[in-house]
């Protein structure tokens, strides 16, 4: 199968995309084909071998309009205005040819008489017709093409509309004779032409802001080609140059100051720095980047200085594909818009037919030709397929991009559609609920205050390994800011843990096994917790200080901060949750609790989970799946919608339907949020473009001008026809206002200058300046201690703490580093 786009010229309601739509479908081999009216743009699948590019051009001509090469790279590519300065010039002259118009034919009616003589005043007003019917040529040469391919569209109508109410008036114009009082035209010899000018004047004036508003409704997304840069810097053959960075190669060595933006994505191979992401996940903080560390393009330097190895250049970069998903999403149509296309495509022969009927009725009634005509023409003009075929594409366009500059990628409208009538939400764990790697979740001592102690000798134990649990442990450690102590006889036991010497004492750390091994007992109440830390899927880690237990450190998958608050947000919003996973029982049920998760399934294979989510559907629920997108691919897949929580790296995983760009699990309520928005948006637009041709139709026709004397005439016909596609636009900008609380993390520290008091600590055994140095390095790193003074001459040390440390830990502090406490004293 072949993907190709083409750009379509002709095209200018959605009726017009509905023929192009129908003709390219029925071509033998075309597997499936997607016209974007905002873009003009027509994407065909197709079967290679049974057709080719054009054929494919053939079918659309034949439908009346013209299929080009696409030469936009994406959609995202910067829209050249070049056309719409242009239709700035032909609306300006336009307006300026029809108020000139209108002042020679309507200024007698307020009593200003420009020209006298009736048939003079006919022929300058058929040459300002004839102007701005030349610079409205477009419609007739689209609509009458159209027609003639028995295809009609809006221009059709209006072109109809205006060519008939223009013959009429040439032919009343034969009768007029030079001399002939201006007064014959308004009694016996009714004129047209100021009509005809108005009406395309006012159609186009729709038009024109009409594409201006279309244009502004993919900022969101457009902007962010911008943030790519054109040229890079490298470093070839030991030179710095600039060059364009189209031209980049695999390998180059990219040189990034501050304030530059990456031009590929890469790898840091020197420096050190903090970058800027939002482009890519809608996180504004800036993120430290090191050796070692994936930069991506449109990443932007805050500070210091990069060079980076690249790894993707061109489109196959992170940013690139982002563009790519969202040119694919946008071209898709949903299931709804689908239904207006469909509507739309026998809107205008309806039309049409109604606008005929009008003339014969009137004319039957006994109504003039004139009168009859006037209906018949006003039923043309007022009708509006354009509001009906931009209602859904241009909030489509505006929510997609609204949603991706908060991190949320939809890539397709469907998942748009669907997401907010989901009323069940899946959540794998390990990597979605969890974070997916290892960390210190409990810490138990016999004497609570020790804890933090305990946490620093098991940190120097830990420090040499590269261990998974080690990691945990000293990452914990670092996350309060514990130092460590030197270890000396430093030694792995294999399948046990390790051990140490640390000042005078003997520590050793590992699995529940070294408590036997060291034929340590174990108290009944130690023992239960110990089974209750592994009953949740916890691994177990034993401080041993001199052949005695004193620490306990349960180590787990942590779950996300963000977790909490997404469960609880869904299950306000009355949305039940399951959580999904191959983990234990116990390790499933913990997380389950803890997160107060509706229902949950442990030990499952991938086929399992699809299998549950299918069962699920077959109760009528509509089935959100999240997970990692790599593991839960399946699931991912047969669920309503599939949610990927991934780094901006893995964006392009074939089983999701949207992507939380951010990697933060709260997104998939701003996911739903603007998945709500939109579809509630697009309801309102199709509203307004029913109710609208529901009302105006009748009207135009003359239904209510016998009962009450209601009558649109042709030129009020032509603003309401402008308005009506404009209002449909403007509402779906709002999208583009919409502002989404999104999750921040609160700030779970203790507050550690609350009771600050000051002790003095007498010290014995302290002889050098190294010495000093240590006691004073040991205890500015406990929790809240500050402003620490060490005397060697006094042997002592003075410094504040707060409530959380006490003396028992200042003692045990300095005790482990091979000294003696004789005194603390509070001051």
């Amino acid at each position: 199968m072949q993907k190709q786009s083409f750009d379509i010229v002709g095209m200018s309601c959605a009726a017009c995309a509905a023929r192009v739509d129908k003709a390219v479908r029925e071509v033998d081999g075309v597997n499936d084909c997607s016209v974007a009216l905002l873009k003009n743009r027509l994407t065909v699948i197709y079967d290679e071998n049974k057709v080719n590019d054009d054929v494919i051009k053939q079918a659309v001509q034949n439908a009346g309009y013209k299929a080009l090469d696409s030469a936009a790279k994406s959609f995202a590519a910067k829209a050249d205005d070049a056309e719409v300065r242009a239709q700035k010039r032909r609306l300006i002259l336009s307006v300026v040819l029809t108020l000139v118009l209108m002042s020679v034919s309507m200024g007698p009616m307020i009593g200003m008489i420009l020209i006298s003589d009736a048939a003079v005043s006919a022929l300058v007003q058929l040459a300002l017709t004839l102007c701005v019917m030349f610079i409205q040529r477009d419609y007739f040469k689209n609509g009458f093409k159209a027609l003639f391919h028995f295809s009609p569209n809006m221009d059709s109508l209006v072109a109809v509309g205006a060519g008939a109410s223009f013959l009429f008036s040439l032919f009343s114009l034969l009768n007029l004779h030079i001399g002939d009082s201006y007064s014959v035209l308004h009694d016996s010899v009714p004129l047209y032409f100021e009509s005809i000018a108005t009406i395309l004047t006012l159609v186009y004036v729709g038009k024109y802001f009409e594409q201006k508003a279309k244009l502004k409704t993919t900022d969101a997304v457009a902007k962010l080609m911008d943030l790519s840069p054109k040229t890079a810097r490298v470093r070839r053959n030991g030179k710095e140059t600039v060059i364009n960075a189209d031209n980049l190669k695999i390998g180059d060595v990219v040189i990034l100051k501050a304030g530059e933006s990456a031009p590929c994505d890469g790898k840091v191979i020197s420096g050190n720095a903090f970058f800027d992401e939002s482009a890519l996940s809608g996180e504004s903080r800036p993120v430290k980047k090191e050796a070692g560390s994936d930069i991506f393009t449109a990443s932007i330097l805050s500070q210091g200085y990069i060079e980076l190895e690249a790894k993707a250049v061109g489109a196959d970069t992170t940013f690139s594909k982002i563009i790519a998903l969202i040119d694919d999403a946008t071209n898709k149509k949903a299931p709804i818009a689908r239904i207006a296309d469909k509507v739309a495509a026998y809107f205008v022969p309806a039309v049409i037919l109604v606008a005929l009927l009008t003339f014969i009725v009137w004319i039957i009634l006994g109504a003039q030709f004139s009168t009859a005509l006037t209906f018949a023409v006003s039923v043309l003009v007022v009708s509006c397929p354009c509001a009906l075929g931009l209602a859904t594409p241009t909030a489509i366009m505006a929510g997609t991009g609204k949603a991706a500059s908060y991190g949320v990628l939809f890539k397709s409208p469907d998942a748009i559609e669907v997401l907010h009538k989901a009323d069940t939400v899946i959540f794998d764990k390990t990597g979605t609920l969890t974070y997916g790697k290892m960390a210190v979740r409990f810490i138990k001592s016999q004497d609570k205050a020790l804890e933090s102690i305990n946490l620093m000798m098991a940190k120097s134990l830990e420090e040499k390994s590269d261990h998974p649990l080690a990691k945990a442990i000293v990452a914990k450690a670092d996350e309060l800011k514990l130092v460590s102590f030197p270890v000396t006889d430093y030694k792995l036991n294999e399948g046990l843990g390790v051990e140490g010497r640390i000042g005078d004492d003997m520590y050793y750390l590992g699995g529940t096994r070294y408590l036997s091994h060291l034929d340590i007992k174990v108290l009944p109440e130690i023992k239960k917790q110990i089974d209750d830390f592994e009953k949740e899927g916890l691994t177990v880690l034993c401080l041993i200080k001199n052949k005695e237990l004193q620490c306990l450190f349960a180590v787990g998958d942590d779950i996300k901060t963000e977790a909490f608050a997404t469960i609880r947000k869904l299950k306000e919003e009355n949305i039940k949750t399951v959580m999904l996973t191959g983990d234990s029982a116990g390790a499933a049920e913990a997380v389950a609790k803890n997160l107060q998760i509706d229902e949950y399934r442990a030990g499952l294979l991938p086929q399992d989970k699809a299998d549950f989510i299918k069962e699920y559907q077959s109760k009528g629920h509509t089935v959100a799946m999240v997970g990692d997108g790599i593991n839960d691919a399946l699931s991912l897949t047969v669920a309503d919608v599939g949610i990927g929580v991934s780094g901006a790296s893995d964006i392009a995983l074939s089983s999701c339907d949207a992507v939380l760009m951010k990697d933060s699990l709260y997104d998939v309520i701003i996911a739903k949020i603007m998945s709500g928005k939109t579809i509630r948006n697009i309801k309102e637009n199709l509203f307004w473009a029913f109710i609208y041709n529901v009302i105006c139709i009748p009207m135009a026709a003359g239904v209510f001008y016998s009962s009450f004397n209601l009558r649109l005439t042709p030129m009020l016909a032509a603003l309401l026809m402008s308005m009506s596609s404009l209002c449909v636009v403007t509402n779906a900008l709002r999208l583009t206002a919409v502002k989404v609380k999104r999750y921040e993390k609160q700030n779970l520290q203790v507050n550690l200058e609350d009771n600050i008091m000051k002790k003095e600590i007498l010290i014995d055994g302290m002889h050098c300046n190294h010495c000093t140095a240590s006691v004073t390095k040991a205890l500015s790193a406990l929790p809240g201690a500050g402003d620490v003074v060490v005397s060697l001459e006094d042997k002592k040390a003075v410094l504040n703490v707060g409530a959380l440390v006490n003396d028992e830990m200042l003692k045990s502090v300095i005790e482990a580093l091979g000294f003696k406490v004789t005194a603390i004293n509070k001051l």
